[in-house]
């Protein structure tokens, strides 16, 4: 899968910003898990869990809690 995504570097976390579906997805990565803010749509699950795996090399069961902010109908 091709990912259109940025990563921000900062002394304690790291933000991923990746294109979803129909909005950008931002996974927080931190030493003790990850946090998602604005998970997307059904079809983003599988964009989510790949690059969990291949690009930051971490299983999807490190989210540890997702933050919608808002939905799309």
């Amino acid at each position: 899968m091709d990912f259109k995504s940025r990563s921000y570097h900062f002394a304690d976390f790291v933000v991923h910003e990746l294109e979803g579906y129909i909005e950008n997805l931002h996974l927080i990565e931190y030493e003790q898990g990850m946090l998602l803010v604005d998970s997307g749509c059904i079809n983003d699950i599988k964009r989510i869990e790949e690059y969990c795996e291949n690009v930051i090399k971490r299983p999807v069961t490190d989210i540890k809690l997702i933050i919608v902010t808002h939905l799309h109908p």
